[in-house]
This record gives structure tokens, C-alpha cells and sequence, in this order.
């Protein structure tokens, strides 16, 4: 029994190479195939066309690396889906602006418009290198890959490059490999288009039999020159042409946005210079900051506050007093101040009673976020601040001249809190710039962002209307009050009363 199924064993192996011989084509076979007389006609289009294909392999093996690098800049900051790099924050040219005078020269608006650009074409670049193999992979395309496999009985066998990446955290080095990728295979795609244009001259020197009616393969209709020429021009046309022009506009979008990211991150740029300096806290002394930077704007805010609120409730002294009577006590006031008073001053009065609105600037917000940095579950409540504000009944000058310097206070105040609101701004890009943030301060994070991209922004511009509102009652109630002392003065200096009066008069 054995020796039988060795014997049987022995005639199966036979039988398969007989047979695996019988499936080799022949040189009169490649001959016939292609209806040539000698094979060696073959041998010039045999070469070119394998050339062809293999720069078609070597290009889509770029392509592929080409797009993992695009992922890799694409993803480079995960906490804001913006490509950052190192730098990591979303650039919002108003929050810049509110750092302080030498961070509002930095153009961060057009950084930004540039890394949006950027980032469609990397999406863009990525999904066309992605789909670049199926994409290429045409029934023309197909055609020429099964004749070069015909004449050269194997298949192109060629090995994806092993493309060397930098440092991932040297971010310009990658870009700078990136574009000379691009530049690479703008190169080969040059190449490739000459060695096509080879490759058909090539083609024109077969002479091919004419067809004489016997029943033929497929294999054999693809080798006709008509359909290689055509199969031929239909790669070259519509793939390699539309890769040549994709690759050439990326390049342009690309090399633009190196270049701005470059000039972007030189040292003189402030910001540089502020995430350098920020690198050398912890998160968490970062975060620190934040707090107490919060902290004391809050603290200045009530001081503020308090003040606006004492001056409002003393204000309508103004509106109540009768300064018909000081026309009665001082002729030379005349009527035409008594009317100057109702309508100019009072007006003013008025208008900043109305301003009181901007007196709870901070609001319960603020406080949500200030009890989180302090890592607290119940409410922060802050002593009350005590204003002296010690008006007399009848006293217009004397009245006059405390508004006037609690104003002059509250204008300090707006100084030093405008100040430290660039400090609070400074310490929160600290935090954002480091893309490690959001992982580890973890509840925390989303609460900065707010005081980032939201409330500290309408804060600010609250503050700026407050701080117009209180330049102009101070001028103006400065200037009547100089006005009512030279008139009652024994001896008054020479002024012109009359100008000073149709201005103010302009103004209501």
C-alpha cells in the first residue's frame, strides 16, 4: 500500500510539472502575442515600459509617506485640532491685542489665516495621497501592468522606500524635509513624463503583423499599439498630468506657509518669548498664576466698582440742586449758565447714572471660575469695601471737587487694573501654550479656555466703554468747576467764558 501512494505521489508530481511547463509562454509565443518576427523588436518598449511603471510605484510610495507626514502636522496640536506645532494655542488676534502693547504689534490674524490655509491643503494633501494608488490604479494603468508582465514574466516587485524621519519635536526640520518630499517627487513626476514619452517613441518601432481572423485572447488585444498608444497617452493625460499640477499648487501653499511659520517663530516675535519664558514654570505654578493674576483683577474690579456705585448714589445731588440760587448770588453768572447747568450738566449727571451698568463688570462667572482654580465647592464671598464720599448740602464747589478726585481715583484704578488684566492674559497663554494642558489639569482646563476665548473678552471691552465714560465726566465736570470758581472768584484771570460755554453747549 505504501509503495503504491509513493508511486502515486511520485506520477502527481510529474503530471504538475508537465503541466506548469505547458503554461510558460514561449519566445514564439511573446512573438505571436505581439505579431512581431523577431523578439528583439520587442526588447527597446520590453525596457522603457518596465521603467514606466516602476517610477509609477516609486512616486506612489512618496505619496503614501507623504502622507503620513501630513497626518503628522495635521494632528500636531490634538487639544484644539489646529496645527501649532510647538506654540500650541489658537491664535485670536483680539485675546494678543489684550496681552499688552508689544504683543498687539504681533499680526496674529494673518498667522492664523495662513495656518487655516494650511490646514485644508494638508487635509487636502492627505486624502489625495491616500486615495493616490486606487486612484492610479486604472483599467489603462491595469492594461499596461498585465503586458509588462507578459514580457517580462514577473512581476515589478518594487519595495516601498524606507523614507528617514526627523525629531518630531523639531518641528521646522520636519517642514523643511517636507517640502524637499515635494520638491522630490515634482522631480521624478519630470522624470516619469520623459521616460513615458520614451516609452511610446519606443513603441512606434514594433512592426506588427496584421490580425488574419483567428479568434484571439485578451492579452493579445492589449498588445496591439493602437490600444498601448492609447493606454499610454490616457496615464499620462489624465494621471501623471493632474499629479504634476496638485503637487505644484500644494507646493506654492506649502512653501508660503513655511515661510510665515519661520518668520513667525524667530525670537523678536513676543510670544516666543513668552512661551520660552513660561516653559521654565510647571502646568501647575502656570495655572497658579492664572489664579492669583484673577485673583487681583477681581479685587481691583470691586474697588472700582464700589466707587462708581458710592458716586452714583451721591450724583443726584447735581440733579437736585438749584443753581438758579448761585445766578441770584453771583449776577455775574448770568441766565445763560443757569440754562448751561440744566442742560449740559445735568445731562452729564444723568448719562453716568445711566453708566452704572458698567459697575458689576466682573459678574457671577468670573467667581464660578476663580472657585475652581481654588479648587473650592462653595461660593467666594469677598468683604465690602467702604467708600467715603462726604457730600455737603449746598456745597456745588465743594461737592464738585470730591467727585471730581473719586473720579481721579477710579481713572488710577482703570490704570493699574488695565495693567493687570495684560498680566492675567500673559498667564493664561502660559497654560494654553503647552499642549500638555488639557490632559492634566483636566476640569480646570475648559474654565481657562472660557476666561480665554469669552468672558475676559467682553470684560475687556465693557472696560474700555467704562474707562471712555469716565474720561469724558471727569473732563467735563473739571472743566465746570473752573469755570464756577473764576466766576465767583474776588478776582478773576482773564478767559474766554464765552468759548468755553458754546463747547460744552456742543456737546450736549
Amino acid at each position: 500500500m505504501k509503495i503504491i501512494n509513493h508511486i502515486m505521489i511520485v506520477c502527481v508530481l510529474a503530471a504538475l510539472q508537465v503541466h506548469g511547463s505547458g503554461v510558460q509562454l514561449s519566445d514564439e509565443s511573446v512573438a505571436d502575442v505581439f505579431r512581431v518576427r523577431h523578439k528583439s523588436e520587442l526588447e527597446p518598449f520590453k525596457t522603457k515600459l518596465r521603467q514606466v511603471l516602476k517610477q509609477r510605484c516609486a512616486i506612489q510610495d512618496r505619496l503614501e509617506g507623504l502622507a503620513t507626514e501630513a497626518k503628522f502636522f495635521d494632528s500636531s496640536n490634538l487639544e484644539n485640532a489646529d496645527l501649532i506645532g510647538d506654540i500650541g494655542l489658537t491664535f485670536d488676534q483680539r485675546f494678543v491685542d489684550s496681552m499688552g502693547e508689544k504683543y498687539s504689534q504681533v499680526n496674529a490674524a494673518v498667522y492664523k489665516d495662513s495656518r487655516d490655509e494650511l490646514t485644508v491643503a494638508l487635509c487636502a494633501l492627505r486624502d489625495f495621497c491616500f486615495r493616490g494608488r486606487s486612484y492610479t490604479e486604472t483599467p489603462a494603468v491595469r492594461a499596461l501592468m498585465s503586458v509588462d508582465k507578459f514580457l517580462n514574466r514577473a512581476d515589478l516587485g518594487v519595495r516601498a522606500l524606507d523614507i528617514e524621519r526627523p525629531d518630531p519635536h523639531d518641528l521646522m526640520s520636519r517642514w523643511e524635509n517636507f517640502l524637499e518630499e515635494i520638491k522630490g517627487i515634482q522631480c521624478l513626476l519630470k522624470t516619469h513624463s520623459i521616460s513615458i514619452l520614451e516609452c511610446t517613441v519606443s513603441l512606434k518601432s514594433i512592426n506588427q503583423d496584421e490580425v488574419r481572423g483567428q479568434p484571439r485572447s485578451e492579452l493579445s488585444r492589449l498588445c496591439d499599439k493602437s490600444v498601448l498608444r492609447e493606454n499610454i497617452s490616457e496615464y499620462r493625460s489624465c494621471q501623471v498630468a493632474c499629479l504634476t499640477k496638485k503637487m505644484c499648487g500644494l507646493l506654492n501653499v506649502f512653501e508660503k506657509s513655511f515661510e510665515q511659520e519661520r518668520s513667525f517663530r524667530i525670537r523678536e516675535n513676543p510670544l516666543v518669548l513668552l512661551q520660552e519664558e513660561s516653559s521654565k514654570l510647571t502646568l501647575e505654578e502656570r495655572r497658579d498664576n492664572v489664579r492669583e493674576n484673577l485673583d487681583k483683577f477681581i479685587q481691583m474690579e470691586r474697588e472700582i466698582s464700589a466707587r462708581l456705585k458710592r458716586l452714583a448714589g451721591c450724583a443726584h445731588f447735581f440733579i437736585r440742586y438749584d443753581f438758579a440760587q448761585d445766578v441770584r448770588r453771583f449776577p455775574q453768572l448770568g441766565v445763560a449758565h443757569a440754562d448751561w447747568y440744566e442742560k449740559v450738566v445735568k445731562k452729564q449727571v444723568s448719562e453716568f447714572l445711566d453708566a452704572e451698568k458698567f459697575t458689576a463688570g466682573y459678574g457671577p462667572d468670573l467667581l464660578d471660575i476663580l472657585r475652581v482654580l481654588h479648587e473650592r465647592d462653595d461660593c467666594i464671598v469677598f468683604p465690602p469695601i467702604q467708600v467715603t464720599c462726604d457730600f455737603q448740602e449746598n456745597d456745588l464747589c465743594g461737592n464738585l471737587d470730591i467727585f471730581i478726585k473719586i473720579l481721579e481715583e477710579v481713572q488710577a484704578l482703570e490704570e493699574s487694573q488695565s495693567r493687570q488684566q495684560e498680566s492675567l492674559q500673559r498667564s493664561v497663554f502660559g497654560v494654553l501654550c503647552d499642549q500638555t494642558a488639557q490632559a492634566t489639569l483636566e476640569y480646570q482646563f475648559p474654565y481657562i479656555e472660557i476666561l480665554k476665548s469669552r468672558r475676559l473678552g467682553n470684560l475687556i471691552s465693557d472696560q474700555n466703554k467704562r474707562r471712555e465714560m469716565i474720561d469724558k465726566h471727569l473732563l467735563a465736570f473739571s472743566d465746570f468747576l473752573k469755570i464756577k470758581e473764576y466766576m465767583v472768584a474776588p478776582k478773576p484771570e482773564p478767559v474766554s467764558l464765552l468759548s468755553r460755554l458754546m463747547f460744552w453747549s456742543a456737546k450736549k
